[in-house]
């Protein structure tokens, strides 16, 4: 995992120069889904204004996607590099944004230990959404960003070798499973909001067949295990 470690070193005012030194070291994750965690505050927003010497924004609430904020407007802060806050002047007022923000004594602030913004605009996410995925409808993103906060942000583990596949989807009796390789451990189904609906366990097969009939119509996040990690994909009920 890679480090980043910011440093300030001089500034002046008038003909004195003065020097300080701070750091900022953290795990950087280089996209948003791994970014986000379960305790962030997921918004799509506006930019009001830019006050770049404070180092923060004022927004217009627009959505509320995890964890709601109850307020119309906010001041997000960021920083100067070295003391971990992203640079406000990155953003421009009007532009549509969603940021995933994390609270600490009553202040919301956008860090730059991650990638914590994307762009919505004419109704499509853009940004470094996740791995080899920089552009999605933002309804798709609505939907996957419940697997990222409330499932791959609780356990990290490297991406599995094998590759699945569930089928039919949509369906409304059962869907198959298939590994390319390996075994499956176990399934487990969420909700979109991240709550567990259903769960195989002990299965330790190459294939399976899950029933669907316990679920009510509407879309799921399917976890399949394997030995080395686990997959998430989206199934529909019908």
């Amino acid at each position: 995992m890679k480090k980043v470690i910011t440093i300030c070193c001089f500034f002046f005012l008038g003909s004195t120069t003065y020097s300080t030194l701070s750091a900022c070291t953290c795990a950087v994750q280089d996209n948003f889904c791994a970014t986000a965690r379960s305790s962030s505050f997921i918004i799509v927003s506006e930019v009001l204004s830019i006050q770049a010497e404070e180092y923060t924004l004022q927004v217009a609430i627009l959505e509320n996607l995890h964890n709601s904020i109850s307020a119309d407007t906010l001041l997000v802060t960021g920083g100067n590099g070295a003391d971990c806050g992203e640079n406000v002047e990155l953003f421009t007022v009007g532009d549509t944004m969603i940021f995933a923000l994390f609270e600490s004594q009553g202040a919301y602030n956008i860090s730059i230990c991650g990638l914590h913004y994307l762009s919505l605009k004419n109704g499509i996410v853009s940004g470094e959404i996740k791995k080899n995925l920089d552009s999605q409808s933002f309804e798709d993103f609505k939907t996957d960003i419940a697997a990222c906060v409330n499932i791959t942000s609780l356990e990290v583990r490297d991406p599995p070798s094998a590759q699945v596949r569930i089928f039919p989807n949509p369906s409304q009796e059962l869907v198959n499973i298939e590994l390319s390789q390996g075994q499956i451990e176990k399934v487990e189904v969420f909700s979109v909001q991240g709550q567990l609906v259903d769960l195989l366990d002990n299965q330790k097969a190459p294939s399976l067949s899950f029933p669907m009939k316990n679920l009510k119509p509407g879309i799921y996040l399917f976890r399949v295990w394997q030995a080395d990690g686990f997959t998430v994909k989206r199934v529909v009920k019908m």
